[in-house]
């Protein structure tokens, strides 16, 4: 059975997102805005350098997984964004084109329903496209606890705790 090509697009731009949450320290040291809803979009002085990039792969026009360098891989995004904006190409967004830019990308990250899962007691967050996935209750099996979501595409976590670790809270947590 064919796989819808939505699905594929918001797997895509789930993963990338992932990657750029858990490598992006940039992302961890600012808030940013793309954990808040916004009514109207924000600010064009809160949005960092961070929200840009997320904002890039939320609109498709930047691949996390990219040869070179992150600052080469945005300047090529921007510009595949501007013009398919109808904008003139340049180096760098204007502040109006930053915030279009991050309302698209918003615009985009809701239609999915994206939402943050935690779990505190195991201390993770993930996003997940709650329109397109249900999560159920988390069960443990052994000493791995598991997450499942299905629907439209389907999401599987494994928190899987570390023997002996180096650092008591390490663990492996498998996507």
């Amino acid at each position: 059975m064919p796989i819808p090509s939505a699905s594929l697009r918001v797997f895509g731009r789930t993963a990338a997102t992932l990657g750029m949450l858990l490598c992006s320290a940039v992302q961890a040291q600012t808030m940013g805005v793309f954990p808040y809803r916004w009514n109207d979009g924000p600010p064009a002085d809160a949005i960092t350098p961070a929200d840009i990039r997320e904002a890039l792969v939320w609109t498709g026009h930047l691949d996390f997984f990219f040869k070179g360098e992150l600052s080469v891989a945005v300047r090529k995004g921007t510009q595949a964004w501007q013009k398919s904006k109808g904008y003139q190409q340049t180096d760098r967004l204007s502040d109006e084109q930053t915030a279009q830019l991050v309302k698209d990308a918003l615009k985009e990250r809701d239609s999915v329903g994206w939402s943050i899962l935690r779990d505190p007691a195991v201390g993770f967050a993930i996003g997940v496209p709650t329109k397109l996935a249900s999560f159920g209750t988390p069960h443990i099996d052994g000493s791995t606890l598991y997450y499942y979501a299905a629907g439209t595409i389907t999401q599987s976590i494994a928190f899987i705790p570390a023997i002996r670790p180096a650092r008591p809270w390490a663990a492996t947590i498998l996507l």
